[in-house]
């Protein structure tokens, strides 16, 4: 009995030494391996994560950038009246056309001016073939303000800024012109995404003018 107390005796220490064992260095050459190409690809994912974001916030903003610029064009051009259209290059004297002149643009030109209705003022926009960015002006009465550019040359860049008007001239019971004005603009150009290659956009717009043709 004594004896086979000490044989189970024995066995128990041989078991624990088996479970207090550590690893080999094989286990942790591949423990290591494994942990490392998880590491390396976590991270790698990480800075792809944070270079797409990078740039759907540079597109983003770029968008917003030229949707405000054209909105702020849009709304201002339907609500106004006396539509004269030109070239940018006309524009180195100190005022836009005066209010009550009117010119239609049968080909592109690349300015309109035209007089605000809330306020009687004149507003212009053009683009600026120097910084490719799209510009406004307002000419009050008695101040002569300064061309502004409405789009950033960071975020985009226009190539093209077309304008055509048609039935500038306002109706008058003598004029058999009853149409109503109407101005069509095609943008186009391209907008910073973050990448080495911009995105380009092609806008075109059809403006109806909304007050009375008077």
């Amino acid at each position: 009995m004594k004896c086979c107390m000490i044989l189970f005796s024995n066995k128990n220490a041989r078991s624990r030494k088996k479970i207090v064992q550590g690893f080999s260095l094989i286990e942790l050459m591949v423990s290591l391996s494994v942990f490392s190409m998880v590491m390396l690809i976590s991270t790698g994912t990480l800075l792809i994560m944070i270079d797409i974001n990078a740039k759907a916030q540079a597109l983003y903003s770029s968008t917003t950038n030229i949707s405000y610029a054209l909105d702020n064009l849009t709304r201002e051009i339907r609500t106004g009246y006396n539509y004269n259209c030109f070239h940018s290059n006309d524009l180195d004297v100190q005022t836009l056309p005066v209010k009550g002149s009117t010119a239609d643009c049968p080909s592109s030109d690349n300015a309109i001016a035209f007089t605000r209705e809330s306020d009687g003022a004149r507003v212009g926009f053009r683009k600026n073939d120097i910084s490719g960015s799209l510009e406004k002006r307002i000419d009050k009465i008695g101040n002569s303000g300064s061309w502004i550019p409405i789009t950033s040359d960071k975020a985009v860049t226009v190539d093209v800024f077309d304008i055509t008007v048609d039935n500038s001239v306002p109706y008058y019971p003598a004029t058999s012109n009853t149409n109503q004005p109407v101005v069509d603009i095609v943008v186009k150009g391209s907008m910073n995404n973050g990448l080495d290659q911009n995105t380009t956009f092609n806008i075109q717009s059809h403006i109806v003018q909304r007050r009375l043709d008077l």
